[in-house]
């Protein structure tokens, strides 16, 4: 079907406020569809709230791509596809092309979080879909998660197998971290989800203030730093425990003896 590019919407799951566009991979596209035209990989569904407008799945980049590139109109699949479905493809295309950066890792399991934990809590089990109801052991199962939240077993199964369970840990730490002792968006900025991890973690044990992770961050980012040197570089970034007070009365006699000692040695140097 035809559609006009200024009708094209992003997924209702992504986050474009909180995980922005990345200018160097539009950049990388606008190459390519100058180079080999678009090939119209993309697939929306009707919008639910803006009539005569679509919602794209995934390919986001590839949008923002066209729309720098000015092309007007484009050919692609509109279907009715669900918010299960939707959610799903984007966390298929986040694990596909983008390796797991913490930011794309961090937005996936908060919008599956989200979406899931709204989705029980409005429903009862005899009304939940079928593709849901898959992620539940059965009725107890689903009410004791009801009840207690999304964790990160419920998550997992919906990911998929493409998904490590210590990668969603990861990021439920990250999303859990209070903002007054971690600045999330500062180890986002890492290299890869291992040295994040580590960023996470070494500022909270050395206790690193917030404005510092910021800095620190960056400049690890810069370096593509490894969990190895994170650490070391946090480590070295730790505020130094202050000195205590020495008693003034103390300090006095310390320097009388060491006047003593200074006059002592000069008269054994003249003997």
């Amino acid at each position: 079907m035809k559609v006009a590019v200024k009708d094209l919407l992003p997924n209702p799951h992504r986050r474009i406020k909180d995980y922005q566009i990345q200018p160097e991979r539009v950049k990388m596209l606008m190459n390519s569809i100058n180079e080999t035209f678009f090939w119209d990989n993309l697939i929306a569904r009707p919008s639910k709230s803006q009539a005569g407008r679509y919602e794209i799945a995934y390919g986001h980049h590839r949008l923002e791509a066209l729309k720098r590139l000015k092309i007007e109109e484009i050919n692609i699949p509109i279907r009715n596809l669900d918010d299960y479905v939707m959610l799903k493809i984007m966390a298929d295309e986040n694990a596909e092309e983008y390796s797991m950066m913490p930011s794309v890792l961090n937005e996936t399991v908060k919008s599956v979080k989200e979406f899931l934990e709204k989705e029980i809590k409005q429903k009862e089990w005899g009304t939940l879909q079928e593709s849901l109801k898959g992620l539940f052991e059965g009725e107890r199962s689903f009410e004791t998660i009801q009840g207690m939240g999304v964790g990160e077993t419920t998550i997992k199964k919906f990911l998929g197998e493409n998904w490590s369970v210590w990668k969603i840990r990861s990021a439920l730490a990250d999303l859990h971290a209070s903002p007054k002792q971690y600045d999330r968006k500062a180890g986002e900025k890492l290299k890869s989800v291992e040295a994040a991890t580590t960023f996470r973690k070494a500022t909270q044990d050395y206790k690193i203030p917030l404005k510092q992770q910021a800095k620190l961050a960056e400049k690890l980012s810069e370096k593509g730093a490894s969990s190895r040197e994170v650490f070391r570089e946090v480590r070295k970034a730790a505020p130094k425990p202050a000195l205590p007070k020495r008693d003034p009365l103390l300090q006095k006699l310390e320097g009388t003896i060491t006047d003593i000692e200074d006059k002592s040695q000069s008269l054994a140097n003249k003997i």
